[in-house]
C-alpha cells in the first residue's frame, strides 16, 4: 500500500473516530420571569435546550421534582429553527410555593445523544426565588400615637357600685357554666362525631376499584371534591369555585393556620396534576391518597377535638363534688 493510500486511511479513520466521539453543539438554560413572589403567585420556569442537526434531545418530563415547588401546570416549547441553523426545543412550568423564605429551583438533568450513538447529559443551573408573606410591612405598619392628656373628673359615689355587680354576675355566670357539665360533654362529643362524619366522607369513594381499573383521573377527581366540599363547610369559603391561589388566600382570611393551608393547596395541586395534566404519581402515593386526604380532616380539626378531654374530666369532678355534697 502506497504512502498516499496509508495517509488516506488514516485520514477516514480519524473523520470516523471523531464522529463517534465528538458531540455537536448543544446548551440548556433556565431562567424565571421573576426572581421575587408572594405565597401562592404563579412563577413562569422555563428550560430552553439549543442544539445543531447532529444531536437528538429528550423530551423533558412534565413531573421534574423542583423540591418545595409545586407544579401547577406544563406546557412543552415546540422545536423551532433559530436564524443560524441551529434547533431550540424546552419546556414551560407554571410553579408556586405556599411558605415564605428563600428557595432554590435545583438543577434540571436533561439527556441528548448524537445521531452516532454518543450519549451526555445536561444539567440546568439553580436559580434563587424569593417568596415574601403577604403579611403587614413596615409601610403598613401603624405609626405611634401620643400619649393620653389625663383629665381629672369626679365620680358620684353610687357609681363604684357598679363594678362590683358586674364582679358578682360574673361568678354568678361561671358558677352556671360550671353546673352545665353534661351540656359541655354533649358539645365535645358533638366535635368528635363531626370529625368521624368528615373522614368518613372519604371512606365511601371506591378507591380500590378505581385503583384496579386504572382510572386514577376519577379517582383524585373525587378525593379532590370530597376535599373541597370539607373546607368549604370547615372555613366556609366557597372552595367548590375558587382557583387554588383564591382558596389559599380565602383560607387565611378565615382563620386558617399557615401550615395547614399550605399543606390543603400542595394536596390539591397533586390532584389537579393527574385530573389535568396527565401526571401519573408513585404507586405508594396513589395507595395512600385516601388515608392522606383523611389525615389532613384530622389535622385542620385537631383543636376542636382536643378540648373534650379536659372538658369531660372537669364536668366529671364537678359531678363528683355534687355527689359528695348531696349524699353528706
Amino acid at each position: 500500500m502506497s504512502l498516499v493510500h496509508r495517509v488516506s486511511l488514516a485520514a477516514l479513520v480519524g473523520i470516523f473516530l471523531c464522529a463517534r466521539t465528538c458531540p455537536g453543539f448543544v446548551e440548556v438554560a433556565a431562567r424565571v420571569d421573576t426572581g421575587s413572589v408572594l405565597i401562592g403567585d404563579v412563577i413562569t420556569y422555563e428550560i430552553l435546550v439549543t442544539y445543531d442537526d447532529t444531536i437528538v434531545v429528550e423530551k423533558l418530563p412534565h413531573g421534574v421534582n423542583l423540591t418545595a415547588f409545586h407544579i401547577r401546570d406544563y406546557r412543552a416549547i415546540p422545536r423551532t429553527k433559530l436564524a443560524n441553523d441551529l434547533w431550540q426545543e424546552g419546556g414551560q412550568y407554571r410553579i408556586s410555593v405556599y411558605r415564605p423564605g428563600l428557595y432554590v429551583i435545583p438543577p434540571v438533568p436533561l439527556r441528548y445523544h448524537g445521531k452516532s450513538g454518543q450519549a451526555g447529559e445536561l444539567i440546568t443551573q439553580p436559580i434563587a426565588v424569593e417568596v415574601k408573606s403577604m403579611g403587614v410591612t413596615k409601610e403598613d405598619t401603624l405609626r405611634g400615637i401620643k400619649g393620653p392628656k389625663s383629665i381629672s373628673v369626679k365620680f358620684p359615689i353610687w357609681i363604684w357600685g357598679i363594678p362590683a355587680a358586674l364582679i358578682l354576675a360574673g361568678v354568678g355566670v361561671v358558677f352556671a357554666m360550671k353546673r352545665r357539665g353534661p351540656k359541655g360533654t354533649a358539645e365535645a362529643e358533638l366535635a368528635a362525631t363531626t370529625v368521624l362524619d368528615e373522614v368518613a366522607e372519604f371512606d365511601r369513594i371506591p378507591a380500590a376499584d378505581l385503583i384496579q381499573s386504572g382510572d386514577l383521573k376519577l379517582l383524585y377527581t373525587l378525593v379532590s371534591d370530597t376535599m373541597r366540599r370539607y373546607l368549604a363547610r370547615r372555613y366556609g369559603v366557597n372552595a367548590m369555585e375558587l382557583t387554588l391561589h383564591e382558596l389559599a388566600l380565602s383560607l387565611e382570611s378565615a382563620g386558617a393556620d399557615a401550615n395547614d393551608v399550605g399543606d390543603m393547596i400542595s394536596f390539591l395541586e397533586q390532584c389537579d396534576l393527574v385530573k389535568f395534566a396527565r401526571f401519573i404519581p408513585a404507586h405508594d402515593e396513589i395507595e395512600t391518597l385516601i388515608e392522606r386526604a383523611k389525615n389532613l380532616v384530622r389535622q385542620t380539626q385537631v383543636s376542636a377535638v382536643a378540648t373534650a378531654p379536659e372538658t369531660s374530666a372537669g364536668n366529671t369532678a364537678d359531678d363528683r363534688d355534687g355527689e359528695g355534697s348531696t349524699s353528706v
